[in-house]
């Protein structure tokens, strides 16, 4: 049977997005599911993070280097036809598609999975995460009035990534914080960063806030997801974890900075939230 193949990269924000995208359109086709994992080669800072997933999907990639698979490719073997994303919003040629297919690209929008979004929450689960949830320090996290907020600093201050994202500041938390007030008035704040150090001053004007430390990034999304609001930043990863939280009567804060503002005039972010998500 003739599969879809797609390119896993990034960090496991970019990752789950890329997987659900591609296992979307193979339930769709009818066909299997491959994760191509060869991007990962050779990089000291990024590596495959989606096994922690309920994911039985074939792993391809592993143990050849980078440069041995892209001679492979360059000659044919193993190779598909080639869906590249043509931009960063929702791609209506997605439907068109048919297998076999190498996919590579993002693939940010909800709108590539919707239509199979119970399968996809299922397979994001965390059995292994939720013990955490029930100890003392984070028992509040399942409450009606808990909110995530992610501060995500970290390589973003990189200047390499700072002309690509940008840095958020106080001037967006500060009115995600109002609204989530005016909405939520007894509001508990688990702020979720890469930076507690500056995390402690940056938010030290907010009352009820609560730092979340020590944890893995499955353990940190899942106590995200089980928060009943979420202030996100401009990262795929509290893009997840708040909407696998996904309580009817949340609030999601999000921001319209997802890029730095030259990186906004050449990239839309159309597609980017779900419709029910406040956008700052």
């Amino acid at each position: 049977m003739r599969p879809v193949v797609v390119d896993i990269f990034g960090g496991l924000g970019n990752q789950m997005f890329q997987y659900a995208a591609a296992k979307s359109l193979a339930e769709r086709l009818g066909v299997r599911l491959e994760l191509d994992v060869s991007m990962f080669s050779g990089d000291p800072l990024r590596a495959f993070s989606l096994g922690e997933f309920a994911i039985t999907d074939h792993v391809r990639g592993k143990s050849r280097s980078s440069l041995l698979v892209r001679f492979a490719r360059s000659l044919g073997f193993g190779s598909s036809s080639k869906c590249v994303e043509p931009f960063f919003h929702y791609w209506e040629g997605i439907n068109e598609i048919e297998a076999p297919v190498h996919m590579h690209g993002y693939w940010q929008s909800e709108k590539y999975f919707k239509a199979y979004e119970d399968l996809i929450r299922r397979t994001f689960s965390f059995s292994a995460c939720e013990g955490v949830a029930s100890s003392g320090k984070y028992a509040g996290v399942s409450s009606p009035m808990s909110v995530s907020v992610h501060l995500r600093r970290g390589d973003y201050k990189e200047q390499k990534n700072v002309v690509v994202h940008g840095i958020l500041g106080r001037e967006y938390y500060d009115a995600a914080y109002s609204i989530i007030k005016q909405g939520c008035p007894s509001a508990c704040f688990f702020v979720f960063t890469d930076a507690i150090n500056e995390a402690v001053d940056f938010f030290s004007h907010w009352n009820d806030v609560l730092f979340v430390d020590g944890n893995n990034q499955y353990q940190d999304m899942y106590l995200m997801s089980q928060c009943r609001h979420h202030i996100i930043a401009n990262s795929s990863y509290s893009w997840w974890g708040a909407w696998l939280g996904a309580f009817s009567d949340g609030m999601t804060v999000a921001p319209k900075m997802w890029f730095a503002y030259d990186v906004l005039k050449e990239k839309s972010i159309k597609d980017l939230f779900p419709e029910d998500w406040i956008v700052l």
